[in-house]
């Protein structure tokens, strides 16, 4: 089969499947989107028939750059639609640097115990003596970059999934708004973190080329992204026909990858930063994430296809960095969240299990772990089967676990999420309402209608 008929065969089966889950599969049982990952394991090189090899993975980089900045992009321009309060920022904040250092600490103690301590190291930190024993931070450059990956991709928790899980059950409250604006915040952290460490590996590889330091790679990255979204902006205007705005981003957002893809860092983070910058600068942020709402799940179906398909098996000792990873995650979500739940956020936020509520990783970690996969190629079977199977467990048990802390919270008002008898479905984890008022402005948007409603008999007198 050549490149072209496959490609288009996934992207055939990518909006089929979208509409069939969203239209049937709900009466049968929940979706998490872990089917997807295992699609692209079972048609991909791992696995005979092996419908897509090394090589057409090799060919559809461009694509696969593509799904990442659209996923990158969709992040970004939601972030007036997810950010609720600022002092949940700084608890989301708070929280995701604490599990990025937790996980990326346990991998990297890990790691350097697995392999043969680095001759030349980047990162040699002396901790304290024990017992007659010296305890150091030491890492080479490609461990250290290994557990930055593996911490940016544990801090994800993704908006989309706790955003329409409590649209879903009518969640409204405190912990409601703090779970989503933390999750929101979680994200955006991690790609920036991501978007970071690439841009180092990049200012250390063409040091001798471009005289270039980490603080002009790092400028550069960010100044891409801040560019294309000012851009973009002026282009569209005053636009408000909707199919070419959403012609318009789709073609940007494909310039902008392939400007992240030629610097060597990452699409996902320089459409990020360019979704973020379009939200806050354009009118039309609403308008454009309804028209997006379209290509949501068919891009999350592919990101989790491609990820499948180059995923490879780890050997020996590795298989523990997996378990570590979840371990951690996890660990670190039950000790963190009520922490700084309590001491960040005005009033002190308490819930039963708080932590639960953010299990959920879903696109954007995977693209974080395809993005470093695709720069790290001899890391790529590592990194992708940790996050992967973080995602997998995470994901799963994501939705009854959000569930039951805003039950417990008492923030759930949909009778059937309360009695359990409500089925969760892909269709669900979608933003498929972008336009949906927050619950903070449902009563600015009653009083605007009421004032055009009473308006409108004056306009119509002679």
């Amino acid at each position: 089969m050549s490149v072209t008929l496959l490609l288009v065969a996934m992207v055939i089966f990518a909006f089929g499947a979208s509409h069939w889950l969203t239209r049937y599969a709900s009466k049968f049982g929940a979706f998490s989107g872990v089917e997807y990952l295992i699609v692209g394991v079972l048609i991909g090189p791992q696995l005979p028939p092996r419908l897509i090899t090394a090589a057409y993975l090799q060919q559809a980089t461009p694509l696969i750059s593509l799904l990442l900045g659209l996923t990158g992009f969709i992040a970004g321009v939601r972030v007036r639609r997810t950010i609720r309060r600022a002092d949940a920022v700084v608890a989301g904040g708070l929280l995701a640097t604490a599990v990025l250092l937790t996980v990326g600490l346990v991998a990297l103690g890990l790691m350097y115990w697995i392999d043969t301590p680095p001759d030349k190291a980047v990162l040699d930190l002396p901790l304290f003596d024990l017992w007659g024993l010296r305890f150091e931070l030491r890492a080479s450059g490609e461990q250290l970059w290994l557990a930055l990956g593996l911490g940016a991709a544990a801090a994800v928790s993704s908006s989309a999934i706790v955003e329409s899980t409590g649209r879903l059950h009518r969640a409204r409250g405190p912990v409601w708004d703090l779970l989503q604006t933390a999750s929101a915040a979680g994200e955006l952290i991690a790609v920036v973190v991501l978007g970071l460490t690439l841009a180092a590996v990049r200012s250390g590889s063409e040091a001798a080329r471009f005289d270039m330091g980490l603080t002009e790679w790092a400028v550069a990255s960010v100044s891409v992204g801040v560019v294309c979204g000012a851009l973009f902006t002026v282009f569209i205007g005053r636009e408000r026909e909707g199919g070419r705005m959403f012609l318009a981003s789709v073609g940007a957002v494909f310039f902008a990858s392939g400007i992240g893809s030629a610097l060597g860092i990452s699409p996902l983070f320089v459409n990020l930063l360019f979704g973020m910058t379009v939200a806050l600068a354009s009118p039309h942020s609403a308008q454009l994430c309804a028209e997006l709402a379209r290509l949501q799940h068919p891009v999350y179906v592919m990101v989790m296809i491609f990820a499948g398909a180059l995923w490879a098996p780890v050997s020996g000792w590795q298989w523990l960095l997996p378990f570590a990873f979840v371990v951690a995650r996890y660990g670190a979500l039950r000790l963190f969240t009520p922490l700084v739940a309590r001491f960040s956020m005005e009033p002190p936020v308490i819930a039963h299990r708080l932590g639960h509520g953010l299990l959920a990783q879903g696109s954007v970690a995977v693209a974080i772990g395809v993005s470093y996969a695709l720069r790290f190629p001899a890391q790529a079977p590592v990194v992708l089967t940790t996050i992967l199977a973080g995602t997998l467990l995470g994901d799963v048990w994501s939705v009854r676990a959000l569930t039951a802390v805003l039950l417990d919270a008492g923030e759930v008002t949909d009778t059937a999420a309360i009695s359990g008898d409500h089925r969760v479905d892909a269709s669900d984890l979608v933003d498929d309402d972008p336009n949906t008022p927050a619950p903070d402005l449902l009563d600015e948007f009653a009083r605007a209608i009421q004032a055009a409603s009473t308006e409108q008999p004056e306009e119509e007198q002679p």
